[in-house]
This record gives structure tokens, sequence and C-alpha cells, in this order.
């Protein structure tokens, strides 16, 4: 499902746009959520996974204890996954 450094352990949530898993890092066991985006053909709610590409750097050094932050992105040609 996802890159080999995340393994996906529970689905927590779904939405119209995107499913949610609660998971873990392999290398370090940190505990992450996975949200993996649905194919555009899946949704009704396409997102612009170009322009999420573009943010994400930003995204990653945002820093506040109400939010969580952004690890890292996880395209593939079939999938694409936002850790946290």
């Amino acid at each position: 499902m996802h890159a080999d450094h995340f393994q996906p352990e529970k689905i927590i949530a779904a939405g119209p746009s995107a499913k949610v898993y609660r998971g873990v890092e392999t290398m370090t066991g940190r505990k992450v959520l996975i949200k993996a985006l649905l194919q555009d053909h899946e949704t009704a709610h396409p997102l612009d996974r170009e322009r999420l590409q573009l943010l994400a750097p930003s995204l990653m050094q945002m820093r506040h204890p109400q939010i969580s932050g952004l690890i890292t992105l996880l395209p593939t040609e079939d999938e694409f996954a936002i850790v946290s």
C-alpha cells in the first residue's frame, strides 16, 4: 500500500476523498497517521496533487501544538499519501 518505511495498521477514518490509517514508521517504531488520497475516478472531489506536492516543503516546516506535523508525502503512480 505505501512505501516500505511506513506500515498502515488499521483504518481509522474514511471520507469522500481519502482514507486515514493508524500506522507505524518501520525504522523507528514511531506512530504515524497515513492519509491515502483516493484516485480521481474514485471520488467526486479530486484533489490537485501537483499543488499539494509544491506546498509540501512549507507544510513540513510548520510547527504548532494544535496541528499534526507533515512528515512526508508518498506519491506513487497508483497512490498518493500524506504521512503525519
